[in-house]
């Protein structure tokens, strides 16, 4: 049996599979990271975040992060990370949640959706995007892993001081 796709070019199947790969990195990175600062037992912060949904593992991090570390002059950091966390897990449910297909025009990429949303009622999303637009959300969501593995790296050198 074949494989059923819609008709799309091969870097745009490349760059939406590029959204699913980095997101999933970040949020292995996230789930270690609350591990780390759940404490001694990395198998129980593994229980803790296993089957938890992204939005609640950013809320955990924050908690966690303010209950052991509160006071370090990373918060501040940790504070404009987070809402780079939120951005990246939206335009990854944005890229993941919707229908994809080849553009009209030239290095274009078509997005189709429909949502029914409580404060707005039905939605319905049909937009031409350049792929560029497409890139753009894979490396910012590249960006935002590499700042939560270096954040992490951080503290945890500083957890091993305690």
């Amino acid at each position: 049996m074949g494989t059923l796709i819609p008709k799309m070019r091969e870097e745009d199947l490349k760059s939406l599979g590029r959204v699913v790969a980095n997101f999933a990195l970040l949020e292995v990175l996230v789930s270690g990271f609350i591990s780390r600062l759940v404490g001694q037992e990395p198998e129980l912060g593994r229980i803790i975040v296993s089957g938890l949904p992204f939005k609640q593992k950013v809320t955990l991090l924050s908690s966690l992060y303010r209950y052991r570390l509160g006071g370090t002059e990373e918060l501040a950091e940790l504070e404009r990370l987070l809402d780079r966390l939120s951005l990246a897990e939206e335009k990854r449910n944005s890229i993941i949640h919707s229908l994809w297909a080849e553009g009209q025009e030239k290095d274009t990429i078509r997005r189709f959706k429909i949502a029914a949303k409580r404060s707005r009622g039905l939605i319905v999303y049909d937009e031409e995007l350049n792929t560029q637009e497409l890139d753009e959300a894979v490396n910012f969501i590249a960006s935002v892993t590499y700042d939560v593995q270096a954040l992490d790296e951080r503290i945890r050198q500083l957890l091993l001081k305690e």
